[in-house]
């Protein structure tokens, strides 16, 4: 069992929801149709489930940061239709079935189907999640032991077709094409905010003080023995504590990096600095910059695995807009609308001693860290 099927094996083994702040009647018919697929119809328990299971994440990850989630799903996203953020999940999450339904409509094509063992850990993690929450949020969540083994091999054969539809890209890359170039630099802003908080640009005498600094930098890099080597954020710090050196890879069509540094370190050797200071192709920037490598290996093969990454997004996809095309879906707004996304009404985590020893226990050897990858991305669309 691949990885992203064992994190979604935590949606009935580890990740136990608890509710709070209930509003409402806290029921729903989880066998009421939400939406119809190619004449296949959505439980509004499969819809609903993943709907508290993403808001249960995304919770969890901004009170981890804030200490609460900070009245996000209520937050208006946008202004002209009043739609909340909560409003946005939904329609995400509803896209989101739309497109594993129509993708496991033709995974006979491919011939994936789920195998014997994965139905019955599915079938483990679906019964876990009914044994192990109350039966307050299995009233709110509506979801049944079958909408739950449902959802695991929605995003099962998703992960399983993903692979065969792109079976056949090309996984060439040449060293030539996945180029890039490391580079590290200082940058100076050029710019200020006034008291309207807008910005703006610098005085020409907080420019010079600025061009100074660089300067002395720039002359501290040139002292030493070995500039390939030296520590320029260190020695920025010697200059202003407030400043730090950065270094990022490119390619040639990068747009990460300035034009202007890009064209001021063509030629140069490796580990050479550009001995005069560089400003930036829209003028808000000055720049120290040092070439640590025109050829860079480490982040050429790393950025092979990335356009490997787009070829098989970019198939994928193509072959999704057909069938999409093709395919039929509608939605059962009634239904739909009897799941809100409110901050009045909030799932977390139920830790516990026996979620955690149920997560080890069902735990399963990773697949390979691009399968991985490739599922999160497909889940995230």
């Amino acid at each position: 069992m691949n990885s992203f099927l064992k994190r979604c094996v935590c949606v009935g083994a580890a990740a136990m929801l608890a509710v709070t702040g209930l509003s409402g009647c806290g029921k729903l018919d989880g066998t009421k149709t939400v939406a119809t697929c190619n004449d296949e119809a959505i439980p509004l328990g499969v819809a609903s489930l993943m709907v508290r299971y993403q808001q249960m994440q995304i919770g969890s990850y901004y009170s981890s940061l804030f200490g609460t989630s900070g009245g996000m799903f209520d937050t208006v996203s946008n202004e002209e239709t009043g739609e909340t953020y909560g409003d946005t999940i939904k329609t995400s999450i509803m896209d989101s079935l739309e497109e594993m339904y129509i993708v496991s409509h033709h995974a006979s094509d491919y011939d994936v189907a789920v195998t014997d063992d994965e139905k019955t850990e599915m079938e483990t993690a679906a019964q876990t999640y009914m044994d192990s929450n109350d039966q307050e949020v299995l009233d709110k969540v509506a979801a049944s032991k079958e909408d739950v083994q449902k959802l695991l091999e929605l995003y099962t054969i998703q992960n399983k077709m993903r692979k065969a539809m792109t079976a056949d890209v090309d996984r060439e890359v040449s060293d030539e094409e996945a180029a890039k170039s490391k580079i590290t630099y200082v940058s100076f802003n050029l710019t200020t905010t006034d008291e309207n908080n807008e910005t703006v640009d610098m005085d020409d005498a907080a420019k010079a003080e600025q061009m100074t600094k660089a300067e002395q930098v720039l002359a501290k890099l040139q002292e030493q023995d070995d500039i390939a080597g030296a520590d320029m954020g260190a020695l920025t710090k010697e200059v202003d504590s407030n400043l730090s050196a950065t270094s990022p890879s490119f390619a040639a069509d990068d747009t990460t990096v300035d034009d202007a540094v890009k064209a001021a370190v063509d030629g140069l050797e490796d580990g050479s600095l550009v001995n005069s200071v560089v400003t930036s192709s829209d003028g808000k920037h000055y720049y120290v910059v040092r070439l640590d490598a025109a050829f860079d290996r480490e982040s050429t093969d790393a950025n092979k695995e990335t356009i490997i990454s787009q070829r098989e997004d970019d198939a994928y996809k193509a072959l999704y807009d057909q069938w999409k095309e093709a395919a039929t879906f509608s939605i059962n707004d009634k239904v739909w609308d009897q799941v809100d996304v409110t901050d009045k009404d909030t799932y977390q985590y139920k830790t516990t001693d026996t979620a955690e020893n149920t997560t080890e226990e069902n735990a399963a050897p990773d697949d390979t860290a691009a399968d991985d990858e490739a599922a999160d991305n497909s889940a995230a669309q």
